[in-house]
């Protein structure tokens, strides 16, 4: 089923299935990030895994897209990540693996959370040091 939204790359049908917030990183590959996607051509399988029936077995970069004609995925020659949710399965397994970036805290904002909580007890033991002499 083709939808409306035109020929998206594998980052833009990540951000169209997950959402918009953590970056995207795509690959073919469930074990590591290559930065490819397998993408289906309207009419044209050359860019799908060759174990599928029509595939070419030629993966593109994770920012592709190709949209000749009218918007949409709907004209020969489009290429898109995305065309229907249930593509992968039908396609014969082109499933595109979505990894998000972790985001990790700068070393320099967990040395001042240290500090603080080093200095939040500091001032307790003090406080309770002067109750009880």
């Amino acid at each position: 089923m083709a939808h409306s939204a035109g020929a998206l790359s594998a980052i833009q049908a990540a951000t169209l299935t997950f959402g918009v917030g953590p970056t995207y990183a795509i690959s073919t590959s469930d074990t590591f990030v290559d930065h490819h996607a397998w993408y289906d051509g309207y009419g044209d399988g050359s860019h799908l895994p060759t174990y599928n029936s029509y595939g070419g077995g030629s993966a593109l970069g994770e920012s592709y897209f190709l949209d000749v004609g009218a918007i949409g995925y709907t004209d020969f020659g489009d290429f898109s990540a995305y065309v229907g949710s249930d593509r992968a399965a039908v396609g014969g397994g082109a499933f595109n693996h979505v990894f998000a970036e972790a985001t990790v805290p700068e070393p320099s904002s967990v040395a001042l959370l240290g500090l603080a909580l080093g200095a939040l007890g500091w001032s307790v033991v003090a406080a309770r040091s002067k109750r009880l002499a």
